[in-house]
C-alpha cells in the first residue's frame, strides 16, 4: 500500500517524543461470550471471536463522533482474523456497527493500525466497543469517509469537487492531477513571477481538530516551499501576505508554525491582529514521504513533520478555516528556477481533545455460533389421532400432543391420519425459522357413516293426525341405595305396548343418561327404522326420514334426554331397531353405546264369522262387501215406500 509502511515508522516517532494518542494498551476486560450482532459485508460466513476494549475520557468533555486509534501488535494482534485484515469490524456496546478505516496491516509483522469513529463518549467516563474477527468468508468494510470529518486517499484518478476547490493565479506555470493514488501539485522550470496554486476543502474546521497528512517533496532548499495547513488567504503579493494561517512549509530547511496576517492590513482575516512567524530549521530527507500532523486547539497548537515538532501557546486564531495545499513561483533575481512539486498520499481531518482517550484491550471470547434449529410441537383433540411431517426432516407421531422435538430450519408440512367414525383435519404448512418454534394444532370432527337401506314399497296409508300429550318419564326412586354405574352415557327404551297389531300405533321413548361429573360432548344418536314401520309423531329428534331419527348434542353432568315418538305398523313382521350413540369423552376420546328396540307385530284379528242355515255347514266368513250394502239399502228404501201408501 502506497505509503502505508511509512506511516507505521512515523507514528511510532511521534509516540517517542510523548505526545497523547488513543492507543490500546495491554489489560484485561471480562467479557460474556454470545451471538455476534449482523455485520456487514459478512459473505455468508459468520465471526468467531471477539475483544471488548474500554475507552476512558481523559479531557473532562463529552466527546462526539470521535476518531480513536485502535493498535494491535504482538500477542495482541487478532490470530484468526484474515491475512488482509478484511473481516475486522467494530461495534458499540449495543450492537451497533461503527465505522473504521484502517491504516495499515501488517500480518506477517503482526502490526496494525486502525481509526474507530465512537459517537459518544461521555466527559471523565468510559465507553465499551467490541473489535470482531475470524469470518473467512467476510469483504472489508474499512471506510476512510464515513469515519473521519475529511478524507481523501486520491485513488479514483479525479479531484472530488465535493470536497476541494481550486484556485489558480498567474498563468500556466502551475498546475495539478490526480494519478496513481496520488495528489501531484507543481510548478514549471522558467521565470514567472508570483504565480500560485491552491486547492482548498469546501467544509471549514474550527479549534479541537486535527489535521493529518503523507506528503512527498521533490527538491531542497528552494525558497517559496510548498505549504499544507488550515487557513484563508484573502491575497498574496511579494510584499505582503494577507490570511490568517496554521501551517507547514514542507522541505528540508525550515518548518513554520503559524502565519499571522501582514502589518498595514486594515482588513484583518483574524480575529486577533498578529505577526507571528516561528521558524525551526531541521535536516528531513527530501522524495521521501514523511507524515504531518497539525493538532489545534483554542489554547496552543502542536505541529509534528517526521521526527521534528514545533508547538505554539499565543495568539492561536479562533476561527473557521478550511485545509490548503498550496504552492508558488518568484521572483529568482533573474535566475530560471527549477521545477517543483508537492505529492500528497492522504488528508484526512478528526476530532482532537487533550489529553486523548485512551484505550484497555479484553480477553479474546468466542462467539456462540448462530442457531440453525428450532422446535415443532403437535396437538390434536384425539388420542387416536397419527400424523406424519415432512420437510427438511420427515417426523411421525400420534396422540393428543407431541414434542416438541428439535429441527432443521425450513418448510414443513403436516398430514393428519384417518380415524373411524371422525373426519381429518386437513393438512397445514409453516416454516421454522431458526431459533423459533412452531405449532401445528389439528382438530378431528365426529361423522356417522351413512347407511343404506333398501327401498320399500308400502302402499300409501291415510293416517288422521294423532295428538299425544308430552311424556313425563317420572324419575325413579330406588328402594334401595343406587350403585352409581360408570362414569359414561347410558341408553334405554321403554314401549306402551309389546305386541302390536298391524296397523296400530305404538309409543316408544328412547333415554339418554349422562352418569359423569363433566359434560359429554358432540353426541349423535341415530335409531335406524325398518321400512315396515313408520312414524307418525316424533319430539326430541334432531332429524327425521323416512328410515332415520338422529340427534346432536351435548349433555351436562347427570342429565338426560329424551327422544318420545309413535310408530305405526305396516307389516306382520317381527322387527329390531338399533339405536347407536356415539360421542366423546373429557380427554376427546371416542365412546359408543346403543340399545335395541324390538317390536313383535302382530295378524289383526279376524270378526266373529256368520254361519250358514246348514249347522253342519263348515264355518264360512263373509265379509260385508259394498253389494251387499247397497242391497240393504235398497231393501230399507222399499219398506219406506210400502209404509207411506
Amino acid at each position: 500500500m502506497k505509503g502505508k509502511n511509512r506511516m507505521n515508522k512515523i507514528a511510532f516517532r511521534i509516540l517517542a517524543m510523548g505526545t497523547v494518542a488513543a492507543l490500546v494498551s495491554i489489560g484485561l476486560l471480562s467479557a460474556a461470550g454470545g451471538a455476534a450482532p449482523a455485520l456487514s459485508n459478512s459473505g455468508g460466513g459468520a465471526w468467531t471471536t471477539y475483544r471488548e476494549i474500554s475507552v476512558a475520557e481523559n479531557s473532562g468533555s463529552t466527546l462526539s463522533d470521535y476518531q480513536v486509534l485502535v493498535q494491535l501488535s504482538g500477542s495482541n494482534f487478532p490470530p484468526s482474523a484474515k491475512s488482509d485484515g478484511a473481516d475486522i469490524r467494530f461495534t458499540d456496546a449495543n450492537g451497533n456497527e461503527l465505522s473504521y478505516w484502517m491504516e495499515s496491516w501488517d500480518y506477517a509483522g503482526k502490526n496494525t493500525k486502525i481509526w474507530v469513529k465512537i459517537p459518544s463518549i461521555s466527559a471523565s467516563a468510559t465507553a465499551t466497543i467490541r473489535i470482531y474477527y475470524g469470518n473467512a468468508g467476510a469483504g472489508s468494510s474499512s471506510n476512510g469517509d464515513g469515519t473521519f470529518d475529511l478524507f481523501d486517499d486520491f485513488n479514483d484518478g479525479v479531484l472530488d469537487s465535493n470536497k476541494w476547490t481550486v484556485t489558480q493565479g498567474g498563468g500556466g506555470d502551475t498546475g495539478y492531477n490526480e494519478n496513481a493514488g496520488y495528489l501531484t501539485l507543481w510548478r514549471n522550470t522558467g521565470y514567472g513571477n508570483d504565480r500560485f496554486l491552491r486547492i482548498g476543502s469546501n467544509k471549514q474546521f474550527a479549534a479541537n481538530a486535527t489535521l493529518e497528512g503523507n506528503l512527498r517533496l521533490t527538491l531542497p532548499n528552494i525558497s517559496r516551499l510548498p505549504t499544507f495547513g488550515f487557513g484563508r488567504l484573502s491575497s498574496y503579493n511579494n510584499a505582503d501576505e494577507q490570511g490568517c494561517e496554521l501551517f507547514g512549509q514542507v522541505g528540508n530547511s525550515q518548518v513554520a508554525t503559524f502565519y499571522g496576517t501582514g502589518l498595514g492590513d486594515s482588513n484583518q482575516i483574524c480575529t486577533n491582529k498578529y505577526e507571528n512567524v516561528t521558524y525551526k530549521n531541521f535536516n528531513a530527507p527530501y522524495d521521501v514521504f514523511e507524515d504531518i500532523r497539525i493538532d489545534w486547539s483554542p489554547y496552543n497548537v502542536n505541529f509534528y513533520y517526521g521526527n521534528y515538532s514545533n508547538f505554539l501557546n499565543t495568539n492561536v486564531p479562533n476561527e473557521t478555516m478550511p485545509v490548503y495545499m498550496y504552492i508558488q513561483t518568484e521572483n529568482n533575481f533573474g535566475q530560471s528556477r527549477p521545477y517543483n512539486e508537492l505529492k500528497v498520499d492522504w488528508v484526512r481531518v478528526r476530532k482532537y481533545a487533550s489529553p486523548e482517550p485512551t484505550l484497555t484491550l479484553g480477553a479474546e471470547q468466542p462467539i456462540t455460533p448462530p442457531s440453525t434449529t428450532g422446535t415443532i410441537s403437535v396437538t390434536t383433540n384425539l388420542a387416536g389421532a397419527t400424523f406424519t411431517i415432512s420437510g427438511a426432516s420427515v417426523y411421525s407421531g400420534s396422540g393428543t400432543f407431541w414434542g416438541p422435538t428439535n429441527a432443521s430450519a425450513g418448510t414443513y408440512t403436516i398430514t393428519y391420519g384417518g380415524v373411524n367414525g371422525y373426519s381429518s383435519p386437513s393438512s397445514e404448512t409453516k416454516t421454522l425459522a431458526a431459533g423459533g418454534s412452531i405449532a401445528f394444532s389439528g382438530s378431528y370432527t365426529l361423522t356417522v357413516p351413512p347407511t343404506t337401506v333398501p327401498p320399500t314399497t308400502v302402499p300409501p296409508t291415510t293416517i288422521p293426525p294423532t295428538t299425544i300429550p308430552p311424556t313425563t318419564v317420572p324419575p325413579t326412586v330406588p328402594s334401595t341405595p343406587a350403585v352409581k354405574p360408570p362414569c359414561g352415557l347410558t341408553a334405554s327404551h321403554t314401549t306402551l305396548k309389546d305386541e302390536p297389531e298391524v296397523g296400530e300405533e305404538v309409543l316408544i321413548t328412547v333415554t339418554i343418561q349422562n352418569t359423569c361429573d363433566v359434560t359429554a360432548k358432540n353426541i349423535r344418536l341415530t335409531e335406524q327404522l325398518p321400512s315396515s314401520i313408520t312414524v307418525s309423531y316424533i319430539d326430541g329428534a334432531t332429524s327425521n326420514t323416512p328410515n332415520l331419527v338422529t340427534w346432536n348434542g351435548e349433555l351436562a353432568p347427570n342429565r338426560a334426554h329424551a327422544i318420545v315418538h309413535t310408530l305405526r305398523i305396516v307389516e306382520e313382521k317381527n322387527r329390531a331397531i338399533p339405536v347407536m350413540i356415539r360421542y366423546e369423552d373429557e380427554q376427546g376420546n371416542p365412546k359408543e353405546t346403543s340399545t335395541t328396540i324390538i317390536v313383535n307385530a302382530q295378524a289383526t284379528p279376524k270378526p266373529t264369522p256368520v254361519r250358514t242355515s246348514a249347522p253342519e255347514a263348515a264355518d264360512v266368513y263373509k265379509a260385508p262387501g259394498f253389494t251387499g250394502l247397497l242391497v240393504l239399502m235398497g231393501l230399507a228404501a222399499a219398506v219406506i215406500m210400502v209404509r207411506r201408501r
